[in-house]
């Protein structure tokens, strides 16, 4: 790896660390109680806030990655027949093949649940921890626009 990119993944990490590092900080001014569990992610609570957002990024084994985007895919099949209303997710490969992000908004508790609640989501959790070589890292988004953001997926429903 040549030091631009070295210092690039440095920067961002620094980036990250410092974004979680403020938002630890405001939760626990506010006490806001928040569970967090690296193979549970959808858990990620913030009361006060009317639609809760994450982004969730994580690093997949190389010999895991088509089990991985299999389950992802099962995940979005659900997702299409239950129709989740005030449910948005999307999930993203990096150019690495083994890295995912993940972004989920839930409108409402009830929406999280219901997510939650998807077989297929749960078995995507399931294993997650022995697909992983970095853990899933949970992060709140604060969204300061957008534009024109709708993405179409090449999976559809059975």
């Amino acid at each position: 790896m040549d030091k631009r990119k070295c210092i690039a993944m440095v920067m961002v990490l620094a980036l990250l660390l410092l974004e979680i590092m403020i938002y630890e900080k405001q939760r626990l001014k506010r006490k806001i109680i928040v569970r967090c569990n690296p193979a549970i992610y959808n858990a990620l609570l913030i009361k006060n806030e009317k639609m809760k957002k994450v982004t969730i990024i994580y690093r997949i084994k190389p010999d895991k990655v088509a089990e991985n985007e299999r389950l992802v895919e099962d995940v979005y099949h659900q997702l299409h027949e239950a129709n989740i209303e005030g449910f948005h997710y999307t999930t993203f490969r990096l150019a690495d093949g083994v890295s995912f992000i993940h972004i989920a908004f839930a409108d409402s508790e009830r929406a999280n649940t219901a997510f939650a609640n998807l077989p297929a989501f749960k078995k995507f959790q399931a294993g997650i921890k022995e697909r992983c070589d970095e853990l899933p890292v949970v992060t709140p988004l604060i969204i300061l626009g957008a534009y024109n953001f709708q993405i179409e997926s090449h999976i559809t429903h059975h």
